[in-house]
């Protein structure tokens, strides 16, 4: 569900991708739902867990890959101006 949120925000904002909001959240759904479907449809349940399993742990070692430039982002003065993070804040 975090995915498929991100994802309509990327289209929306940062991408300047504009459509109307009901054919955007139809795409970005389709796209977080289509895989797991046909998974559970071909191999069943047990594939469904193993699936399951394999995205876990696969978003765990990307995790530290969205998290650091994110927190170098807010941060940084240049980026963020008067809203960046400040003194130990960027520790909490």
């Amino acid at each position: 569900m975090t995915g498929t949120l991100a994802g309509q925000y990327v289209m929306e904002g940062f991408i300047n991708f504009r459509i109307h909001p009901f054919a955007r959240a139809l795409i970005t759904r389709a796209t977080a739902i289509v895989p797991s479907l046909i998974v559970t449809l071909v191999v069943g349940e047990s594939g469904a867990e193993q699936l399951i399993v394999l995205s876990s742990v696969i978003l765990s070692f990307e995790l530290p890959f969205a998290l650091i430039p994110l927190i170098k982002f807010v941060c940084s003065e240049k980026m963020m101006g008067s809203m960046a993070v400040k003194g130990l804040q960027k520790f909490i």
